[in-house]
This record gives structure tokens, C-alpha cells and sequence, in this order.
């Protein structure tokens, strides 16, 4: 058996069968714990990608909710980066560490093990630090300086309910974002794609099929105190205000911030695990 590194794993090859038999297995190289590498990876690809992206997230939040969008003040665009910035080092160390958790101890499926990734990110960090980033984006549109909220602000006048907002929601998308983007890329790189360019084209998946959820759990999120929106509400508002385009607005920005960031992710992370930790392991 031959085996070769490539993309997030590797891969082997047999040869010594009637028959040629490739199959893939993510793992990170036998120099540092699984672990190890994958969050320290995960963490430099995901800071890379939020400090490129992040003015297309804000544009996309704002066009979902219906606020302006100042395009003359371009530093409201990285509005709510900190909270993304200070998120992201234990998002992309769950989501790594987790999938590769599951591909070598569960499943060794990259649909699954993508899907339990998701669900993970999203329960630990993704939903509380969604909806401080949504709210502080939106708010930033509010001309008036007095009446923003700030977070203090927020978190007395919510307490514990601000931060499982939309819970649900983010779980079916994120579980729904990583099965799609690790499997297709995972199909991708078997077939010799690039890892940055297979990451461009799976960021695509989860987006197209789950786009509507997104909008309805930003509108839910968004809601100032005192006026919380339970899903059937949040679906009849935007249909009732936008029609059924507005299930899908935002998208483009979506997309436009999403591909190339996951080009970046898987890019930044694969470049780390063949720099720093896979030096004698081929």
C-alpha cells in the first residue's frame, strides 16, 4: 500500500490487488496529536478568512433585515469583528478537531463527520457570537450614536435568552453547511482539485440549499427586547414584507464572502499542516 498527503488527509492507494483501490482518510500527520494540529491549523485559516471576508457578511446582514447599507463609511463594514475575530479560534478548533474526532473514531464517512462538526460549532460557538455580530451590524446602520445598543446593554436587558436566539436554526445550518463543504471537498481533492479551489466550489453547497434558513434565523436574532419572533413569525413577516425573493436575500453576498473564504480556509489549512507539521512524515 502506497499512501501520499494530500488535501486535509490522506490518501492511500493499493496496488497489490486484481484491482486499483484508492479511498481517502483526513487525518493530520503522525508528528503532533490529531488535536493539536487541527486546532492550530483550523485557528490560522479561520483568522485569515474573517479578516478578509468579514465587510461581505456585514453587507449580507444588512440587506437580510432590511437596513442601509453605508457605503461611504466603509469602516461600518467591519462593524461586529471583534466578537467574529475572538470566535473564531475555538469555531475552526471545534470544527476541525470534531471531524477528524469522527472520522477516526465513528464514522469515517466525510458526510457524517462533517454534519457532527457542524453541530458542534454551532451549539458551542457559533449561536452566541451570531447574534452579538448581528446586532452589532445592524445597529451600526442607526444614524444616532445614543441610541445604539451596546453590549452591556444587550445582555441586561436579554440575559441568558440573547444568546440561545435562533439555537435551532444555526444547528440545521451548520450541521447542513460542513456535511455538504467537507464531503464535496473531500470528493473534490480525491480527484485531485487543489484543496484552495476544491474549498471555493464546496463553500457553494451549503448556502444554495439552506439560504432561507439563514434569513429567517437573522431576522430572529436581529429582534430588539421585548419583540422575539418565534420562526412561524419570522417566515410570515418576510414573506408578507419581501415575498418569496426575499427568502433569498442576501445570497450573492453570502456566496461572495463564503467561496472565497473557504478557499482560504481550506488553503491557509492545508499550507500550515504541510509547513509546520508534516516535515519527515512522507
Amino acid at each position: 500500500m502506497k499512501s501520499q498527503w494530500k488535501g486535509s488527509g490522506f490518501v492511500y492507494l493499493r496496488h497489490d490487488l486484481p484491482f486499483s483501490l484508492t479511498f481517502h482518510c483526513f487525518q493530520s500527520p503522525p508528528s503532533m496529536p490529531n488535536s493539536t494540529s487541527c486546532v492550530l491549523c483550523g485557528a490560522a485559516a479561520g483568522l485569515a478568512e474573517v479578516l478578509v471576508c468579514h465587510p461581505l457578511d456585514t453587507i449580507k446582514t444588512r440587506m437580510q433585515v432590511n437596513a442601509a447599507v453605508p457605503w461611504h463609511a466603509w469602516r461600518t463594514l467591519y462593524r461586529g469583528i471583534g466578537p467574529a475575530c475572538l470566535s473564531i479560534m475555538p469555531k475552526y478548533a471545534v470544527r476541525f478537531a470534531a471531524y477528524d474526532l469522527a472520522m477516526r473514531h465513528f464514522c469515517e464517512n466525510s458526510f457524517w463527520s462533517g454534519l457532527f462538526a457542524g453541530v458542534a460549532e454551532a451549539v458551542l460557538v457559533v449561536n452566541p457570537v451570531d447574534v452579538l455580530k448581528i446586532r452589532l451590524q445592524t445597529a451600526a446602520s442607526i444614524r444616532d450614536p445614543v441610541q445604539r445598543p451596546t453590549l452591556l446593554q444587550m445582555a441586561l436587558s436579554e440575559g441568558r435568552h440573547l444568546f440561545t436566539r435562533g439555537l435551532p436554526m444555526t444547528v440545521v445550518r451548520q450541521a447542513s453547511n460542513q456535511a455538504t463543504n467537507f464531503y464535496v471537498h473531500d470528493r473534490l481533492t480525491t480527484f485531485g482539485l487543489p484543496s484552495a479551489a476544491a474549498g471555493f466550489l464546496s463553500g457553494a453547497v451549503g448556502p444554495l440549499l439552506n439560504h432561507p434558513l439563514d434569513v429567517i434565523k437573522t431576522v430572529v436574532q436581529s429582534a430588539p427586547p421585548g419583540r422575539a419572533m418565534r420562526f412561524s413569525d419570522s417566515v410570515r413577516f418576510v414573506l408578507a414584507e419581501r415575498g418569496w425573493l426575499g427568502m433569498y436575500r442576501g445570497l450573492m453576498p453570502r456566496l461572495a464572502r463564503i467561496m472565497p473564504g473557504q478557499a482560504i480556509t481550506f488553503g491557509v489549512y492545508d499550507a500550515c499542516q504541510k509547513t509546520f507539521f508534516s516535515k519527515g512524515n512522507q
